[in-house]
């Protein structure tokens, strides 16, 4: 990834493989890191790059989701 500290619903998307429905079903879960809210009205949401790319590592390390 490249060096942004934060990114869009689109593009976690596209870096872990899942639909939006997935996604959200796991931050309900627990599962999966849960996006910053970076206006008072909620609408501006984004991921941490970090928390992202170590989800992603702790997922290969358990050879997968």
């Amino acid at each position: 990834m490249e060096n942004k500290q934060f990114l869009t619903l689109a593009e976690v998307l596209i870096i872990c493989s899942i639909s939006r429905a997935t996604l959200y079903r796991w931050i309900k879960l627990g599962e999966f890191p849960a996006q910053y809210l970076l206006t008072p009205s909620g609408r501006t949401a984004r991921w941490k790059t970090s928390e992202i790319e170590q989800w992603c590592a702790l997922c290969m390390k358990k050879g997968g989701r």
